[in-house]
């Protein structure tokens, strides 16, 4: 995964009823390179990656964020963190990895 992937922002599809012709179109219309989910208006979250241990890695950071984001919203609302601090943060849990550390 790119650093520029994790600073996109989850692409909103509007309301189609599941499984139509419409919902279809509007996940289309939203769809970018590199970007793994896709929120379903009144519905969920789509998400999908190469293998199944890529989609649920993404979809437990899709539930991750959402609650931070719910956290942060009753104490006053989402900061932003700097693009050099992002950065950070993922080659971080990269060593992680690489190192065996990280714990799923």
């Amino acid at each position: 995964m790119a650093n520029a992937s994790i600073q996109q922002p989850m692409p909103l599809a509007a309301y189609g009823p599941r499984g139509s012709d419409q919902a279809i179109a509007n996940i289309r219309a939203v769809l970018k390179p590199g970007v793994p989910a896709v929120l379903l208006a009144s519905h969920g979250v789509l998400v999908f990656h190469r293998t199944p241990d890529l989609v649920v890695m993404v979809g437990g950071i899709v539930e991750e964020a959402a609650q931070a984001a719910l956290h942060a919203q009753s104490i006053g609302g989402p900061t932003e963190i700097p693009n050099d601090m992002k950065a950070a943060a993922f080659q971080r849990a990269m060593s992680f990895e690489a190192a065996g550390t990280a714990t799923a």
